[in-house]
């Protein structure tokens, strides 16, 4: 896997930088659903960058590489009420998942790894113990 140096954060509920954001030249892309997202845009917000996610900006190739820049989700934070519905608006069951998901402040809620990963790993279709 290839050095990222540069990553580039769009708020979730933002459409035209959504799309820009994929011209930038950045490596990597971090499609936020935390600060950048007021209250009331949020469950909007999901369905655009599950739709981004998917594949909309850069669908997956026949020869199996992923074009342009790695896509990073970011997460509202585990202290709220919207970090589940945020991890299955962005990783669920998709042909393309992100690349990661950035996940503010776990520890400080006292959310424990473990617990975290046994809601993320389902998500993804993934079995225990595949992510790190």
């Amino acid at each position: 896997m290839a050095l990222l140096r540069s990553y580039l954060f769009a708020p979730g509920n933002q459409p035209k930088l959504l799309d820009r954001v994929f011209r930038s030249g950045a490596d990597a892309v971090v499609l936020d659903l935390e600060d950048a997202v007021p209250a009331q845009e949020k469950a909007a917000a999901r369905r655009l960058v599950a739709a981004t996610v998917e594949g909309v900006h850069a669908p997956k190739p026949a020869d199996g590489s992923v074009p342009g820049p790695r896509v990073f989700v970011r997460i509202n934070s585990t202290g709220t009420n919207h970090w589940r519905a945020d991890i299955d608006a962005s990783a669920a069951r998709r042909n393309r998942p992100p690349a990661g998901i950035l996940a503010p402040h776990v520890a400080r809620y006292g959310l424990k790894r473990e617990d975290f990963l046994a809601v993320l790993e389902p998500a993804i279709d993934l079995g225990r113990g595949k992510l790190q």
